[in-house]
C-alpha cells in the first residue's frame, strides 16, 4: 500500500498530522496547482509568488528526507482521477481539513463525490485531520474555547525521523506518467494585474522561523502598544500571518512557543505575548465561523441587509481600489497596501469599512 500526502495549506513537515499518519508506508508528496483558483478574484501573483517559495522550500525539505514534491496541474479532482487510475498499488490518501473560501469548499466536496464513485475500488480512502483549532462537524460554539485551548496544548507531531518515498520512476513509467513534475516546473506567475510588491515577504517555513523568532526574542516587545498605529505597526506587528495562511508554520506550534516564552516574560513582553495570543484566538475563531457558514462569503448573515438599497458605483470603487477617494488617510492605507502587500488590522478595518458606506468622490484641494 501506498500513502498520498495531499499539501495544500499546510507546507510544512513538523507536527503535520497527515504525514505522521501516512509515514508507515512509502508516500507520495503532492501539490495540485490549480489554475482555477489563481484566477479568482481574491488570489493574486503575489500571493502565487510568496506559495511557490514556500513549496520550493517544502521541496528542499523533502529532498533531506531522499524524496521530493511532486506537482500537477489542473482541477483537483482531475488530477487526482488521473494519477489514482495509472497507480498500480492500493492507495490512502492523507490530507489536513482545508477551510478557505466558497471555491476551495466546493472543490472538496468535488472531491468527495469522485471518491465515492471510486468506491467500488477498495485501492482508495481519504483520511482528514484537524488543524488550526477548527472543530469539524462542530454544530455549535458553545464549548468551541475549550475545545481551541485543548487542541493547542496537545503534543506536536515531531518531523520523521525517517521517510520512504515511491520511486519517482515507478509513477512516471504509468501510462502518460508525464503529467507530474517537480517544483522548479511550477509557473512563475498567475494572471493578475496588481504591481510587484516593494519588499515582500520571503515564503517558505525556514523564512517563518526566522520572523516568529525575531518577533518572540526582539520586535514583540511593544506588540500591544503598537499594533494599531500605521507608523509603528510595520516594526510591532508579528508579520506571521502569510506563514499562518499556508501553513509554513502550524498554529499549535506557534501558540505553545507564545506561552513557552510567557513564562520567563516580565513587564512589557508578558502583557505583549498575552495580547498576541488573544489574536491568535480570534483567528482560529473567525476561521471556525467559515467553517459553520462557507456560503456567508456571498451571502449577508443577516438576511433583511440583502434588501438595502445598495446601487454599485464603478467610478468610487475605482477611486477607493487605487486610493484616489479624497479621504487622505483612506487613500494612503490603500497606497500603502497596495505597494508593500499588507496592511495592520485597523488599516484594514478602516478600509473595509469605507467600502461598505457611498465613497467620497476625489478630493479637491
Amino acid at each position: 500500500m501506498w500513502n498520498l500526502v495531499w499539501f495544500k495549506r499546510d507546507l510544512r513537515l513538523h507536527d503535520h498530522a497527515a504525514l505522521w499518519h501516512a509515514q508507515q508506508n512509502p508516500i507520495i508528496a503532492l501539490y495540485i496547482f490549480e489554475p482555477d483558483y489563481w484566477a479568482l478574484s481574491d488570489t493574486s501573483q503575489r500571493q502565487w509568488a510568496f506559495t511557490r517559495e514556500a513549496l520550493l522550500d517544502l521541496d528542499q525539505q523533502l529532498q533531506r528526507y531522499g524524496g521530493r514534491l511532486l506537482c500537477m496541474a489542473g482541477r483537483a479532482e482531475h488530477c487526482l482521477n488521473q494519477l489514482l487510475d495509472h497507480l498500480d498499488t492500493p492507495v490512502v490518501v492523507h490530507s489536513h481539513e482545508e477551510t478557505g473560501n466558497l471555491w476551495t469548499y466546493d472543490r472538496d466536496k468535488r472531491i468527495k463525490a469522485l471518491l465515492r464513485e471510486r468506491s467500488d475500488n477498495p485501492r482508495v480512502e481519504w483520511n482528514e485531520y484537524p488543524q488550526n483549532g477548527v472543530k469539524r462537524p462542530n454544530g455549535n460554539r458553545d464549548n468551541w474555547a475549550q475545545h481551541w485551548n485543548t487542541w493547542m496544548t496537545q503534543l506536536q507531531f515531531p518531523a520523521p525521523d525517517a521517510l520512504s518515498f515511491v520511486p519517482l520512476e515507478e509513477i512516471k513509467s504509468a501510462e502518460h506518467g508525464d503529467f507530474i513534475f517537480t517544483p522548479e516546473q511550477l509557473p512563475v506567475s498567475v494572471p493578475c494585474s496588481l504591481p510587484e510588491v516593494h519588499q515582500p515577504q520571503a515564503g517558505g517555513r525556514s523564512a517563518g522561523l526566522a520572523v516568529m523568532n525575531d518577533f518572540l526574542n526582539q520586535r514583540g516587545e511593544y506588540y500591544r502598544g503598537s499594533i494599531s498605529s500605521p507608523l509603528t505597526a510595520e516594526n510591532g506587528c508579528s508579520r506571521l500571518s502569510p506563514y499562518l495562511a499556508l501553513g509554513c508554520i502550524g498554529m499549535r506550534e506557534l501558540v505553545q512557543a507564545v506561552r513557552n516564552r510567557r513564562r520567563t516574560a516580565e513587564g512589557r513582553w508578558k502583557a505583549s505575548l498575552s495580547a498576541f495570543e488573544s489574536r491568535l484566538w480570534w483567528h482560529c475563531h473567525f476561521i471556525q465561523k467559515l467553517e459553520d457558514q462557507p456560503d456567508m462569503e456571498v451571502h449577508n448573515l443577516h438576511p433583511l441587509t440583502e434588501q438595502l438599497d445598495r446601487p454599485f458605483d464603478e467610478e468610487k470603487f475605482e477611486a477607493w481600489k487605487t486610493g484616489n477617494t479624497g479621504w487622505p488617510m483612506v487613500d494612503a492605507s490603500m497606497r500603502y497596501l497596495i505597494a508593500n502587500g499588507w496592511v495592520n488590522f485597523r488599516m484594514r478595518a478602516m478600509l473595509i469599512s469605507i467600502a461598505s458606506y457611498p465613497l467620497a468622490l476625489p478630493w479637491q484641494p
